[in-house]
């Protein structure tokens, strides 16, 4: 792991993102050790952010404000092991996703993102079939 973090729990992640900030470090009962990434805040609007502002402003007949020049932005990602970082995304609606796994709540996504990239159990071998003649 990369940062110790403040200690968490999958039993106290809250259901949304928006009070946590910083990293945050914990482990499952299986023993997989994670970290939580959480930042939210303000950052100057880029090119093409800056587009979306002047047409919705030129659409609604009133002039840039200075509230266009910034927009909002949540970085999200989770370290699962020793794998490399895995951003999750906030949907419009609120749920949240990575790929193909997709959660309603904070917590959703955190569990189901430790159950398809944590480690799988080793399964054991079945026993050998008996050695002798093949029946046909």
């Amino acid at each position: 792991m990369r940062h110790r973090g403040q200690p968490i729990t999958i039993d106290t992640l809250p259901n949304t993102h928006e009070r946590m900030r910083g990293t945050y470090s914990g482990e499952t009962d299986d023993g997989v050790p994670f970290e939580l990434y959480v930042h939210s805040g303000q950052r100057r609007a880029g090119g093409n952010d800056l587009m979306r502002a002047h047409i919705r402003s030129l659409t609604q007949g009133r002039p840039m404000s200075s509230a266009d020049l910034h927009v909002k932005y949540d970085e999200i990602y989770i370290l699962i092991g020793n794998q490399q970082r895995k951003d999750i995304r906030v949907n419009p609606n609120g749920s949240y996703g990575y790929g193909n796994i997709h959660g309603r709540t904070f917590k959703d996504i955190v569990v189901n993102m430790l159950e398809a990239f944590g480690p799988k159990p080793k399964i054991a071998p079945e026993t050998a079939a008996p050695t002798g003649p093949k029946p046909f």
